[in-house]
């Protein structure tokens, strides 16, 4: 009773180019930052530009295998820039696994399938290796992706 409230809007663009083989990709989140807000009450935030980079190729070893190492690249000012290398193995187009490191934060390990053209399903498990591994033992995800226009 009696609280305040205020709604954000937020803006992100990004670009992501791909061939059967080879992709990269660049976003911004968080574009507006305070500037346009509605409602009342003062946020205890102050949001700031994500800037995001991935780049990735797709090697085939055999027939059914291909080995897709990849990059991501994350930065938020004033936090120190994260980057991610992971390679991911694919058996005949469905079944896939991979792995991730997270420099001085975390491994990742990942498995998951496509379960058809237009859904892939997935899980992740975060193992923690910096000093935040006293207070965290990591996290998961699961993750259903619907893929428009392939």
């Amino acid at each position: 009773a009696g609280g305040l409230n205020r709604y954000m809007m937020d803006l992100g663009v990004g670009l992501y180019l791909y061939s059967k083989n080879v992709f990269f990709g660049i976003s911004a989140d968080d574009l507006t930052r305070d500037f346009v807000s509605f409602g009342n009450g003062t946020p205890n935030f102050n949001t700031q530009i994500h800037y995001t980079a991935t780049a990735g190729w797709k090697i085939l070893v055999s027939e059914n295998i291909t080995l897709t190492p990849a990059v991501l690249v994350k930065y938020m000012s004033p936090a120190p820039l994260s980057i991610e290398g992971t390679v991911q193995v694919e058996y005949k187009g469905w079944l896939w696994a991979g792995v991730s490191y997270r420099h001085t934060d975390a491994v990742i390990g990942m498995i998951g399938c496509n379960i058809n053209q237009k859904f892939k399903f997935g899980y992740s498990c975060d193992f923690n290796i910096s000093r935040l591994n006293k207070y965290s033992s990591g996290g998961h995800e699961l993750v259903l992706g619907i893929m428009l226009g392939r």
